[in-house]
């Protein structure tokens, strides 16, 4: 992941350039999630819809452009917000009942060869789910995503664009869910 290369594209972009009904997409798995960690949190769009939909959930953000900390700072001040790459930031043994990320590997710095450590961590991280919208690279994701449990993995057309999105879920040795 090359970290300059996704801070200058914000830079010259300027802002989340997603649409906001992305966000809401992912709010659906996370009924019951206690906390979740958001990689790439950008300036918070994830968790103004996890506070639209009531969810009482103990949200972490992360993301490696300091501009958009800031941003995300100022509109939601209590929450934690980490300034960092996420697949070389020490976590230590945290983890979070669900990792979320809205459009990753979308913008310059990242590489095919990013999406399966990602997936990894991001699993490693989870208690209980696993989702993304991905907006590049299905097949590379689908494939990193084919050694767990894929509870969806379907694309779909937004207004300003085609996604995919992935749930992966935890089960208990039991079968259960975690």
């Amino acid at each position: 992941m090359n970290v300059a290369g996704i801070i200058e594209y914000y830079e010259k972009n300027r802002g989340w350039l997603g649409s906001k009904d992305r966000p809401r997409k992912i709010i659906p798995y996370l009924a019951n999630m206690g906390s979740v960690l958001d990689v790439g949190s950008g300036n918070g769009e994830c968790f103004a819809a996890i506070q639209e939909a009531n969810l009482p959930i103990i949200y972490t953000g992360i993301d490696c452009v300091p501009r958009h900390l800031t941003e995300a700072k100022e509109r939601f001040p209590t929450l934690e917000w980490l300034l960092g790459e996420f697949l070389a930031y020490d976590f230590d043994s945290r983890t979070f009942d669900a990792v979320i990320s809205v459009q990753p590997f979308s913008t310059d710095g990242w590489q095919i060869e990013d999406i399966s450590p990602f997936v990894d961590k991001m699993y490693r991280l989870a208690t209980r789910k696993v989702v993304f919208l991905a907006q590049a690279w299905y097949d590379h994701v689908r494939a990193a995503c084919s050694r767990y449990q894929v509870e969806t993995n379907d694309r779909m057309n937004l207004p300003t664009g085609e996604v995919l999105l992935v749930c992966l879920t935890k089960s208990s040795p039991a079968g259960g869910a975690a």
